[in-house]
């Protein structure tokens, strides 16, 4: 399991969303504060080229206090836990499903850009814009799957703190 930080409010809600450092610009007179903290974040997350983040219980409990640290500073963002098998829980929290991403190398997403995506899969994909069921994956693989990738399945979801 594989888990991160995400902005709320897009209308993709797969693996793909990322925190960018103009979501910190004009929160409530704490921007540089809030930078800081952003740029502790990303260090936090990509630690070095040499030495792979671990997704273990530990950083997911720093991640937690980075969402918190947000949230108060205004940052509409959650925590979204994914994997290539579904998911009941992330470390004990309790997850809601948001759909399913099609993947590569569980970083790059087939439909993180919508206006990308052909009109004939978009009516498949659920409000998250991801897939309902993994039925749908092969459909969504043979209508975008243009790069030369192995593209997989991947279970998205939203941690319940």
């Amino acid at each position: 399991m594989r888990f991160d930080l995400a902005p709320r409010g897009s209308f993709y809600q797969g693996i793909s969303r990322t925190l960018q450092p103009k979501d910190f610009i004009g929160k409530r007179g704490k921007d540089s504060a809030l930078l800081s903290r952003y740029f502790e974040y990303l260090d936090f997350m990509n630690p070095s080229v040499s030495v792979p983040f671990r997704y273990d219980r530990s950083a997911f409990e720093q991640l937690t206090g980075f969402l918190l640290d947000f949230q108060q500073g205004g940052i509409d963002c959650e925590i979204i836990a994914y994997d290539d098998a579904p998911l009941t829980a992330a470390f004990g929290k309790p997850v809601e499903f948001l759909g399913i991403d099609v993947v590569y190398d569980s970083a790059e997403s087939l439909l993180e850009l919508p206006d990308s995506v052909p009109e004939e899969v978009k009516v498949r994909l659920n409000k998250s814009f991801l897939c309902p069921t993994e039925a749908d994956v092969p459909f969504v693989c043979k209508s975008c799957g243009q790069r030369p990738f192995l593209w997989r399945p991947c279970w998205v979801y939203r941690v319940v703190l």
